[in-house]
């Protein structure tokens, strides 16, 4: 069956989401954050907070189930740790992330930076169109989420986008019923309580398009798709205490030592902001503002790097230009610190880049 492809509203939707989520800009991240992504200040991360889901994915006539547990730990001064461990399709899942609980944007940027470099394929996906589309919308929306809300397209007619038709509860947590989409063209709907990091439920259902080898007259076939993910157990004080925390320092808290250690040398330190930093193929990264313009910290493990990005790291401390998919991106490295953002091209220069790059080589 063939069918002319049309962008559905919810397409269009989670399109502007993503562009506008991962688009950020270089200075005032957090008043860009509260100002942009409202419903993230309801959040309350603390630790003993553990999702457990089960996961459901029917796809090309084929069902993969799994299941997936998120332990919130708390490490050191405010530093969260989530312990993420499950299994899909007979395939084991056990990664980390890390964030600091007065910053949820961090902690799900991070979620999903370790959750994308680790997770098999066809369960990145299911990721990606569930925990974040579900996140993405409460963090838009979540402070205007009551009954009977109703998002309207007052742009192309007064149909409703968004609405919350009804109070559910899973694992014996209630929360709002919020459905995005309707029709054939594609579906959306989650459980959200809008003070927890993660959703209850998420069901989307739509369609993966997929061309043919053999015809080449610009028709796309479309295959249906459903992925769930439901809440299935639920604790707000779990026990914490077997788990097992790295001997090794910190990946985070370095570079925090190192954004302290720019205050100590009478910088004027700002709000960080979260980065993707598994695309760098660090161990953790973000940005922060530094003397009034945003700079990024990137730290990388060499037990763990690849030959290809070790090599790119030995060019940019020779260089001064690291290779970001192959675009030569101006850099500074000091150990296994790589800062950049001081400068783009003849287009842009951080105002106190000389003394920046200074305390950053001196560092120890």
């Amino acid at each position: 069956m063939t069918k002319n492809f049309q962008p559905s509203a919810l397409m269009v939707v989670i399109l502007t989401c993503l562009i506008m989520l991962f688009s950020l800009p270089a200075v005032s991240a957090q008043d860009f954050f509260a100002d942009m992504f409202p419903g993230l200040r309801l959040i309350q991360v603390e630790e003993g907070q553990n999702f457990t889901y089960s996961i459901r994915v029917e796809q090309e006539g084929k069902v993969t189930t799994g299941e997936i547990d998120f332990l919130l730990v708390e490490i050191d001064h405010g530093l969260m740790e989530v312990v993420i461990k499950g299994e899909f399709g007979g395939q084991a899942v056990s990664t980390r992330a890390m964030g600091w609980k007065d910053n949820p944007q961090e902690i799900i940027t991070n979620i999903g930076s370790e959750l994308m470099a680790s997770l098999p394929g066809e369960m990145e996906e299911m990721f990606m169109s569930t925990f974040s589309m579900a996140m993405m919308f409460t963090a838009f929306y979540g402070d205007q989420f009551v009954l009977g809300w109703e998002l309207k397209d007052d742009e192309y007619g007064d149909g409703v986008v968004m609405s919350i038709p009804e109070m559910r509860s899973y694992a014996g947590v209630e929360g709002y019923l919020v459905r995005v989409g309707e029709g054939d063209e594609g579906f959306m709907e989650f459980g959200i309580r809008p003070d927890l990091l993660l959703p209850l439920m998420v069901n989307v259902r739509g369609f993966m398009d997929a061309f043919d080898d053999e015809i080449y007259d610009d028709e796309i076939y479309f295959e249906d798709f459903k992925y769930n993910i439901e809440l299935i157990g639920f604790s707000e004080d779990a026990d914490v205490s077997q788990v097992e925390i790295a001997e090794t320092e910190v990946p985070l808290l370095i570079l925090a030592s190192v954004v302290e250690y720019f205050r100590e040398q009478g910088l004027a330190v700002g709000e960080r902001s979260p980065k993707f930093y598994d695309m760098m193929g660090a161990a953790a990264g973000f940005g922060v503002d530094i003397e009034g313009d945003e700079v990024e910290l990137y730290l990388f493990d060499p037990e763990t790097a690849t030959p290809e990005l070790l090599e790119s790291l030995e060019i940019a401390r020779e260089t001064g230009k690291f290779d970001m998919m192959g675009f030569p991106m101006p850099a500074v490295i000091n150990g296994n610190i790589l800062m950049t953002g001081l400068e783009f091209g003849s287009f842009y220069q951080h105002p106190a880049k000389d003394e920046i790059i200074e305390v950053f080589m001196s560092y120890q």
